[in-house]
């Protein structure tokens, strides 16, 4: 198939920014932010922050491994 042979697909979003505060889960509050939201499917494009700790789980691995952190270490997510 040659791009010429797609078809654009155009559907309207709804975009939300959501701040959670210092010391707040950031799974809890998306959580919290999706069920008022009454929000069926989401995706975040890109976010920022600092964790206190944080459970790290490659692609290719079951189980994750619960890290704490030491000072405040940063959590940028976005696409090259």
């Amino acid at each position: 198939m040659t791009l010429s042979d797609q078809t654009a697909l155009h559907s309207p979003c709804r975009i939300h920014m959501l701040r959670l505060k210092p010391g707040e889960d950031l799974k809890v509050g998306l959580q919290q932010f999706a069920r008022t939201s009454r929000m069926n499917a989401a995706i975040i494009l890109t976010c920022a922050g600092s964790l206190k700790q944080y459970n790290l789980r490659f692609a290719n691995q079951k189980e994750g491994k619960m890290c704490p952190a030491s000072g405040y270490p940063e959590l940028i997510v976005g696409r090259k």
